[in-house]
């Protein structure tokens, strides 16, 4: 299973984090303690995976008007290293206005 890997830092304590493709599209975030000398908290893990799941799959890019929205991801081997495509969804409610630089 293709992951993606990232650390946050919660309660003074590093977190190894593991982004992977839900069953259904959208993101799942498993969550584990970085360092043995953490001490293993099951429920503290569960959390921030639910906190972060909630978090990557409700995340709204505004754009003057634009909004993206995630979707879906998938893992690609192609060429030297790795990489991460996002599938986004993408309303417009206006069009940008032509003064605006992205």
């Amino acid at each position: 299973e293709d992951q993606f890997f990232f650390e946050a830092t919660y309660g003074g304590n590093e977190w190894k984090c593991a982004l992977t493709r839900g069953k259904l599209g959208g993101a799942v975030i498993e969550v584990s303690p970085k360092s043995e000398n953490v001490e293993k908290d099951d429920i503290i893990s569960q959390k921030i995976s639910e906190s972060l799941t909630s978090f990557f799959n409700g995340l709204v890019f505004e754009l003057d008007g634009t909004y993206l929205t995630f979707e879906d991801m998938m893992v690609t081997k192609k060429g030297k290293t790795p990489s991460v495509m996002l599938a986004l969804s993408i309303k417009v409610k206006k069009f940008p206005s032509t003064s605006l630089e992205f």
